[in-house]
């Protein structure tokens, strides 16, 4: 019955070291293969998140970066309301729609910086040029005016338009648009236009 017994405890002994180590195996080391698939998870993404940046730099390092004077022709450093004027002008030479009055206001600041309610402004540094302009010319004559003036390079926001058309054909054409400028990229150019290089 000692033979029994001694068995039965060994067995118990046996089976307890096998619930221990069972114990053992659970309590450290699955939680640390857990943890290691999901920090290989972490670094895969990771690792597709570094790839898609890079591709993002190279393709902006590359053809997806603008020129110095497109940028510059679209937000340039000063007012360059003589650009504005000459731009009426040959819009009016090229159409045919021909330019009554036009004026142009330099307000100082931008109503950019009240579209939010936020205390800090969108954007401070842009700048805003306010124009005003009376059209006179045929309804096809002002639509290619409009045209052009929306393809110019500068960035230009057009806000109101009002056409009169009347029974002689020649149609009074009323609207506002704002342009766009920034003097502090200034120092981020390689090559700045400014007043007194501008060709």
């Amino acid at each position: 019955m000692d033979n029994t017994k001694n068995r039965s405890l060994g067995l118990i002994m046996m089976m307890l070291l096998f619930l221990v180590l069972l114990l053992l195996y659970v309590v450290l080391l699955q939680p640390s293969s857990n943890q290691l698939s999901d920090q290989k998870k972490l670094a895969d993404q990771t690792e597709r998140q570094l790839n898609a940046l890079e591709a993002s730099v190279n393709k902006q390092n590359g053809e997806g970066s603008l020129p110095e004077q497109d940028i510059q022709a679209a937000l340039p450093l000063w007012d360059n309301s003589e650009q504005l004027v000459v731009s009426l002008k040959s819009l009016s030479q090229q159409t045919g729609a021909k330019v009554n009055s036009a004026t142009i206001d330099l307000p100082g600041d931008n109503k950019l910086n009240t579209l939010d309610d936020s205390v800090d402004p969108i954007y401070p540094t842009v700048k805003e040029v306010n124009v005003h302009v009376f059209l006179l010319g045929t309804y096809t004559q002002v639509k290619s005016w409009m045209n052009q003036l929306q393809q110019q390079k500068r960035l230009i926001v057009v806000h109101s338009f009002s056409l009169q058309q009347s029974d002689s054909g020649m149609n009074t054409a009323e609207l506002s648009f704002t342009a766009y400028f920034d003097p502090s990229y200034e120092r981020m150019l390689k090559n700045p236009i400014l007043p007194a290089t501008a060709k």
